[in-house]
C-alpha cells in the first residue's frame, strides 16, 4: 500500500506523519522525517533516520549553496542519512518519508531511495511537495490535507495501514 499526502504550507503534514508514528509505534518502521528549525520564525529544517533518531541538518538559511527559495541545501548530509535510512527499510513494515520535496530532491542518492521504495513491496506513507504531486498521485492512494479534514485523513490511513 503506498499513501501519499500533499497540501498548502502549514496545514500539518509533517504533524500529521508524527501521530501516525505515535500510533504504528507497535510497527517496525524505518523512513525519514524532516522537522523545522525554528526561533520565532523557520530557519531551516533537519533531516532525521526514524529508526536511529539520528539527524542532519538538510537546509539552513545559513548555507550559501543549492538555494531552494531563502534556504541553502546540503545535498552531501541527505546523501549521508539516505544511506543510514536504506540500512533499516528492509526489515520494516512501514516507510515513511517526510517529505518528497525540492531540497531532499536535489540528492540523487534521495531520488534513487524514493524509487526503491516505491517500487518495494513496503507500506509507504509520504509527504509529497504540491509541485510533486502530478508525479506520484497515480502510485497510490492520495490524500490533500487541510486543517478541517486532518483527522478524517488519519484515521482512514490507520485503517489502511492495520
Amino acid at each position: 500500500m503506498k499513501v501519499f499526502v500533499s497540501g498548502k504550507p502549514k496545514v500539518g503534514k509533517t504533524t500529521l506523519v508524527l501521530e501516525l508514528l505515535d500510533e504504528l509505534r507497535h510497527k517496525n518502521v524505518a523512513g525519514l522525517i524532516a522537522p523545522e528549525i525554528k526561533d520565532k520564525k523557520r530557519e531551516g529544517f533537519f533531516l532525521q533516520d526514524i529508526a536511529s533518531k539520528e539527524k542532519v541538518l538538510m537546509a539552513s538559511t545559513k548555507i550559501r549553496k543549492n538555494r531552494v527559495s531563502k534556504y541553502g541545501v546540503d545535498v552531501k548530509a541527505i546523501d549521508r542519512i539516505v544511506r543510514k535510512v536504506s540500512e533499516s527499510v528492509d526489515k520494516a513494515d512501514i516507510v515513511v518519508i517526510d517529505e518528497i520535496g525540492k531540497m531532499e530532491m536535489k540528492s540523487k542518492a534521495f531520488r534513487e531511495f524514493i524509487d526503491k521504495v516505491l517500487n518495494s513491496e513496503k507500506n509507504v506513507i509520504a509527504v509529497v511537495h504540491r509541485n510533486f504531486v502530478s508525479l506520484y498521485k497515480n502510485k497510490g492512494i492520495f490524500f490533500w490535507l487541510d486543517r478541517k479534514n486532518f483527522e478524517k485523513i488519519k484515521e482512514k490511513i490507520l485503517s489502511l495501514l492495520r
